[in-house]
């Protein structure tokens, strides 16, 4: 299996398949240092939705670090694990609301416009019977 993430200009998706228990996932080390160098935010995307992750400091609140000793004892691989259904959760409220403040807006404006136009339309009306 390929754990690669997508890396575009702006951003690093991380395609989650499995947690390693729960909603627990875990990034390697050395995605972070990419991220961090190339000033990336960071999409991790799982099987209970997306949280998005303005930086890899983002990512680093709340991660706690995990040293798995994979081929050769004395060099483990250092990845930074996190739950990240709460992400999952704060972002889905905050889409929300952003759904309702900008419904809000276009009601309010298109309700603006149409006055605005009766408005219009009735003084022309108007003009029209005066003369």
């Amino acid at each position: 299996m390929n754990y690669q993430p997508i890396i575009t200009d702006k951003v690093m998706i991380f395609d989650f398949k499995k947690p390693i228990y729960g909603s627990y996932y875990s990034i390697y080390e050395k995605w972070l240092n990419i991220a961090k160098r190339k000033h990336l935010k960071i999409v991790a995307r799982s099987e209970f939705g997306t949280a998005t992750y303005e930086s890899y400091r983002d990512w680093l609140k709340g991660a706690e670090k995990i040293k798995k000793f994979h081929n050769f004892d004395d060099c483990p691989m250092i990845m930074y694990g996190k739950h990240i259904l709460p992400d999952i959760k704060m972002r889905e409220k905050r889409k929300k609301a952003e759904r309702k403040k900008d419904q809000d807006y276009t009601n309010k404006g298109a309700k603006t416009v149409l006055s605005a136009w009766k408005d219009v339309i009735n003084s022309k009306k108007k003009n029209e019977k005066d003369i």
